[in-house]
């Protein structure tokens, strides 16, 4: 504590310096010009009653010009203490201040003792007090300060251990069986509880439902302070738990080409099309082609998203059949489930009078196709997959199923290319539109669109669209791409036209970057965010430690990384114990002390250091956040501080603290206080950081 309020004496120094470079800089003032800072004078000495007995314990406060100014502990009857790490009660002015008389109060009573306003200046100052004031007795009730998960949290885990943490140490209330934890239904979750200091622990005793919603109840009552006072007001938050793990296998969505498929090119790349993105299954090396008399066709086989590509490394035969053999356990999706049962199916290449031209048969035939270098119509066949193909421009495959009615037809028919005209891209293909006669859709069709590879401008990508005949606009398909062919293929539900367009490519954002203890955490998302723009890192067990205090060296390397600052050089490190600056932060502290953005701390000595491993206080914070703001878009008028605490706000800080509400980058806790003393967690700096740079974008 004592070296805490010798380090906050140092920062007022650095403040006042800071704001008499700023002011000495010329910069004027629409109103004129303000009174110039001054160094602050410190205060130390005994307390005693008007017996000349010490008055052991309490709190000396400085007042001047009506506004309190600081407030210390008394400690065996001594405030403050003339060391060099000693705490000391602090007053900081203005030069118009110089002379003004300091008023002090012991325990609220105040003392016969003044002093006159001295900038600079390290006094003794012995006080004394008529009775013998006692401490004030404690009537705050206990807060809430935070929740684990936070409120509105989602993906939590189902064997998640609940706390909630107050603002002191608390213990069992009168209504501490009344605290609930109840699932969206509204019924009761056994739980047991505990307490352990501020914390109170809420243990499900058996994992919660997935996918579920819940709500956590601290009545009024449930937990009262050390003092007595009872927790005022009921409070309630809620959270999510994680969806179901994914125990669904995957299976086989369509092949190309189409089981029973005739007149397949002897030179056909195979693609079987999963309902989900797989990968290698443990029997993926005995995935097969083979032909009528068994013998095993040499493969080259690969895997993307949901398709399996499988080639032929020559030229399969003409007029032969050939089988494709997916055995159960080829290939698993990305949870792990595997290809249940085996999947084949089979297909016939071109006879050598076609001439080597694609084929385009299947949906096991026995109907008549009406032929058109622009239309097809099959019938639909029981029982078998239905193939109608424009060579080139369009391939429909209709699964066994898929269709319901009697004597249904699909037609496929290319149409004029007016509907694109408005589709704002380049056009690819044909339009082609798909429709059925004399049946209903009640599954899925397979549709591949053939395009034109050579239209594909720089940074650009084919994608299939359908059109939206009620919006009258065209909407994109997931689909798979194949290059190489200059074929799209997309798997639907609805009949309409169908085209492929060179859309601009799309620039994959980066992953968000997870910690494994920031699960269900309130500040998970900019920890996350942050992480990914390089701006704050983990630990090497893969933890943020979100809860520990940010010492000087980290926040600096947020600061330089937000800011994009090069590092610096040990040129720039004029501390005095640059020495015990980390290595891995030394680059950082140099960037932002040659911008100015750190100074350090004065010693008697007259040098200065910069305590790498000392922690920010909340008011130390805004101030460097707002200095950081003010570097980008100028400066920031502040808001009115309507804290319940506001009194206790150091005057440095004041005008940094308004700013930074105004422009969102701090906020206050759930009782309306601020506590500017209060050490900046990891979590806390993370989020302010963040909400800094989106203040600096929205200028």
């Amino acid at each position: 504590m004592r070296r805490q309020r010798h380090i906050r004496l140092l920062s007022v120094l650095v403040v006042a310096a800071l704001l008499l470079a700023v002011t000495g800089g010329g910069q004027a003032l629409a109103q004129g010009t303000p009174p110039a800072p001054v160094l602050p004078q410190s205060f130390w000495g005994s307390v005693k009653d008007a017996s000349g007995n010490p008055i052991l314990s309490g709190t000396v406060e400085a007042w001047m010009n009506g506004v309190k100014q600081d407030s210390i502990e008394i400690v065996n009857g001594q405030y403050g203490g003339p060391g060099g790490f000693d705490e000391r009660l602090v007053v900081q002015g203005t030069s118009e201040d110089v002379g003004k008389t300091i008023e002090f109060y012991v325990n609220g009573v105040k003392a016969n003792e003044t002093a006159k306003y001295t900038p600079g200046e390290k006094t003794n100052l012995n006080l004394t007090v008529s009775g013998a004031p006692q401490p004030p007795a404690d009537t705050a009730p206990p807060t809430v300060a935070n929740t684990d998960p936070a409120n509105n949290a989602t993906s939590v885990l189902v064997n998640k251990a609940i706390s909630v943490t107050f603002s002191e140490d608390v213990q069992q209330g009168t209504r501490y069986d009344a605290i609930s934890l109840k699932d969206a239904n509204g019924a009761n979750v056994d739980v047991t509880k505990s307490i352990a200091g501020k914390v109170l622990s809420i243990k499900p005793n058996a994992d919660l439902g997935y996918g579920t919603k819940y709500t956590v109840t601290i009545p009024a009552g449930a937990v009262k302070d050390v003092a007595g006072n009872a927790l005022a007001q009921d409070y309630t938050f809620t959270f999510s738990t994680q969806a179901a793990p994914d125990t669904t296998p995957p299976v086989v969505a369509s092949t190309d080409p189409g089981n029973n498929a005739t007149g397949v090119p002897v030179n056909k790349s195979i693609s079987v099309i999963f309902s989900e993105d797989v990968q290698e299954g443990p029997a993926y090396g005995s995935i097969s082609v083979k032909d009528a008399a068994e013998n095993v066709v040499a493969v080259t086989k690969s895997i993307a998203g949901k398709v399996l590509s499988i080639r032929p490394n020559a030229n399969l035969a003409y007029g032969t059949k050939y089988t494709v053999t997916i055995p159960a356990g080829a290939v698993k999706d990305v949870a792990g489930n595997a290809l249940a049962q085996q999947y084949a199916f089979s297909f016939t290449t071109q006879a050598v009078s076609d001439g080597g031209g694609s084929g385009g048969g299947g949906g096991g035939g026995g109907g008549a196709a009406t032929p058109s270098a622009d239309k097809v119509e099959k019938p639909v066949q029981a029982g078998a997959t239905t193939v109608a193909e424009i060579s080139g421009k369009v391939r429909v495959e209709v699964p066994a199923g898929a269709v319901s009615g009697a004597n249904a037809v699909i037609k496929a028919e290319v149409v004029g290319d007016e509907k694109a005209s408005g589709a704002g891209m380049p056009l690819l293909s044909k339009v082609v539109d798909v429709t059925i006669k004399n049946g209903t859709l009640t599954g899925k069709i397979s549709i591949s669109l053939f395009f034109d590879k050579g239209k594909l401008g720089e940074n650009q990508e084919p994608a299939a669209f359908y059109y939206d005949e009620k919006a009258g606009k065209w909407v994109r398909l997931e689909g798979t791409v194949d290059l190489e062919n200059g074929k799209v293929t997309v798997t639907v539900d609805h009949f309409t036209m169908f085209a492929v367009f060179a859309a601009a490519k799309e620039v994959p954002k980066p992953g968000v970057v997870t910690f494994k203890d920031m699960q269900g955490h309130w500040a998970a998302e900019a920890v996350g965010r942050l992480a990914s723009m390089g701006i704050v890192s983990g630990c090497p067990d893969g933890t943020f430690k979100p809860e520990n205090a940010i010492t000087r060296a980290e926040v600096t390397a947020m600061v330089v990384r937000a800011l994009k600052l090069a590092p610096g050089s040990d040129q720039d490190l004029k501390f005095k114990d640059k020495a015990s600056i980390p290595a891995w932060a030394r680059g950082v502290v140099a960037a932002a002390a040659r911008e100015g953005l750190v100074k350090g701390s004065p010693q008697p000595d007259g040098t200065v250091t910069f305590e790498p491993a000392r922690s920010v206080s909340r008011a130390e914070m805004a101030a460097l956040a707002v200095r950081m703001l003010e570097k980008k878009v100028g400066a920031v008028a502040p808001a009115e501080l309507r804290f319940s605490d506001a009194n206790r706000i150091p005057q440095w800080a004041r005008a940094s603290v308004g700013a930074a509400v105004a422009k969102g980058i701090v906020v206050g806790y759930p009782d309306n206080t601020f506590r500017p003393d209060k050490p900046v967690t990891r979590a806390e700096a993370a989020a302010m950081i963040l909400r800094l740079l989106e203040a600096a974008e929205s200028k």
